[in-house]
């Protein structure tokens, strides 16, 4: 009875070990897939504050260039007609259509209009970095009340930026391939109350695209 009862002792002291052992084995396990995710988080952490510090200073120096845009453009056409705002990766310069156009029914620019988007321009110039959208804004007026030509403010807000985009290629020299232009109608205003503040040009520097040509 107790040779048997030995092996029996034994044979079990044996699987006791062999669950012992495959437990250690799945916490070891268990350990490395967690260490093995630390380090992933502490990675992902790592890249997150780089990108965090390098989009801090991005915006810094979007900012200052913002301001020292303003008071240029406020030189050019006055501060109560023309703005400057970042957004995101855009730097944004707003300007009043009284300071470009005619008219408030007029798409084309007027002698005034040119001779500020003269000197714009030539700030444009120098900034090879960006490329240029300019974008239409109307009010929320139908075109037909003011302007002949136009079905609606679609069609009159693209007149427009088309007309500036036109004056920057043909007049300013500015790279074909960096301009651009868009019409917003009067789907974007910046104020509530003033038809006037929403009847304007943004002129956008966005970062620069890579224009490629495919096969």
């Amino acid at each position: 009875g107790l040779f048997f009862y030995g092996i029996e002792r034994h044979r079990l002291q044996g699987t006791e070990l062999e669950v012992a052992k495959s437990e250690l084995q799945k916490y070891e396990g268990d350990v490395g897939r967690a260490e093995r995710e630390k380090l992933k988080l502490q990675s992902k952490l790592g890249r997150a504050e780089v990108n965090l510090k390098d989009n801090r200073e991005r915006f810094s120096q979007y900012a200052e260039e913002a301001d020292d845009l303003k008071k240029k453009l406020a030189s050019v056409v006055g501060g109560d007609r023309s703005d400057v705002r970042v957004l995101e990766d855009r730097i944004i310069l707003q300007i009043a259509d009284t300071a470009l156009f005619g008219g408030k029914g007029s798409a084309k620019l007027s002698k005034e209009g040119k001779r500020a988007l003269d000197q714009i321009g030539e700030m444009l110039v120098e900034m090879r970095e960006r490329d240029v959208q300019v974008e239409g804004h109307t009010s929320d007026k139908p075109v037909g009340e003011v302007a002949k030509g136009f079905d609606t403010n679609w069609e009159f807000a693209a007149a427009r930026a088309t007309a500036v985009v036109r004056h920057f290629h043909d007049e300013v020299g500015i790279e074909p391939e960096r301009l651009s232009s868009t019409s917003h109608a009067e789907y974007q205003p910046v104020s509530r109350t003033s038809k006037a503040k929403n009847r304007r040009i943004d002129i956008a520097l966005l970062p620069k695209a890579l224009h490629r040509i495919g096969d």
